[in-house]
């Protein structure tokens, strides 16, 4: 897989995760609590994954997006799925 097949399916998977914590009514504070409970701020965490910064977003880490699946409690295995249908 080329190296941009792999960041468009982390944004895949990422905008899909943001789709159902919004179905879910799930804040974005609410999400990084959930999901990164030891984190000082994990609102910023969720915060680095969305905003590009230097024309690039952070690259989504397979823990992150586990923890981010369970926050929701999704299956992280149909979210990859989905997203690698769509590439």
């Amino acid at each position: 897989m080329r190296e941009v097949e792999k960041v468009e399916s982390e944004i895949l998977a990422f905008d899909m995760l943001d789709t159902i914590r919004e179905q879910k009514k799930v804040s974005l504070a609410e999400l990084g609590r959930r999901a990164f409970p030891d984190d000082a701020a994990p609102h910023m965490r969720i915060r680095a994954l969305r905003v590009e910064k230097n024309g690039k977003r952070q690259r989504l880490k397979l823990g992150d997006f586990r923890a981010m699946c369970r926050a929701l409690e999704e299956d992280p295995i149909r979210i990859l799925i989905k997203a690698w249908e769509n590439i």
